[in-house]
């Protein structure tokens, strides 16, 4: 028998798209692949969170494409470069750190979370 450290996704979930997506290492490669397919398919992903780790000039590259409502960054000093270059009329909220990583990943909004982040950094985010 098999045990999930989560439920199996409701029957709805099937069917509902488009799917709301959170991104957890939207820089890496597994996040950058992931975002290639959600961008060459808009009608079945919206993605609504992107976490990212010291790349915070491709992480704003990703924000300002695809305008997600959050985003989490390691620390402050991260989050205020990220600010610089993000538009004025854009404000997303940002989360800090592995409590951030973990508060995004924990929104009920999101229908789907892929944790792309190496070792233990995506720990907390996909449990």
């Amino acid at each position: 028998m098999i045990n999930y450290i989560s439920p199996l996704p409701k029957k709805a979930w099937e069917t509902n798209f488009p799917r709301t997506i959170i991104i957890l290492g939207s820089t890496g490669s597994i996040g950058k692949n992931a975002l290639s397919v959600i961008i060459s398919n808009p009608e079945l992903f919206k993605v609504i969170g992107l976490a990212g780790g010291k790349n915070f000039k491709l992480l704003a590259k990703q924000a300002c494409q695809l305008k997600p409502k959050y985003l989490a960054v390691q620390n402050e000093k991260i989050k205020n470069e990220l600010i610089t270059l993000l538009p004025h009329n854009y404000k997303p909220t940002i989360f800090l750190g592995q409590k951030g990583y973990y508060e995004l990943a924990a929104l009920q909004e999101a229908s789907t979370v892929l944790s792309a982040q190496v070792g233990i950094a995506g720990l907390s985010g996909t449990i």
